[in-house]
């Protein structure tokens, strides 16, 4: 079971995917493999479109984390990373539409809905 969980609160931002390391079924596999790289994509959108200095990554085998524990300093700063985290759940939810059993996703969120 992959697991999704998306927090933010004030002027933290924490993204963490679990449970997506490869896996001996191919439908596994598939969902797996798709959450790598929506995460990946999320991960290097965020830090060359909004900020190298505000994020911390960290990806092995089976979680992926990104983490802002700053305030982003300018209103297209935040628009950019709103636009990118709704992006990467639009495509977290074409992954649970096709594999429902592979997948969990939680958003305890004050700003992004």
């Amino acid at each position: 079971m992959i697991r999704v969980l998306l927090r933010t609160q004030q002027d933290r931002l924490e993204i963490e995917v679990k449970g997506h390391q490869i896996k001996e079924n191919a439908k596994d596999s598939l969902a797996c493999n798709s959450m790598s790289i929506l995460t990946q994509n999320l991960q290097e959108s965020l830090i060359r479109l909004v900020s190298e200095n505000h994020y911390s990554l960290e990806s092995t085998n089976g979680l992926a984390r990104v983490v802002r524990n700053e305030k982003l300093t300018s209103e297209e700063m935040k628009q950019r990373e709103e636009l990118l985290v709704q992006s990467f759940l639009i495509g977290t939810s074409q992954v649970v539409k096709l594999h429902p059993s592979h997948l969990s996703v939680e958003v305890k969120s004050q700003d992004f809905a």
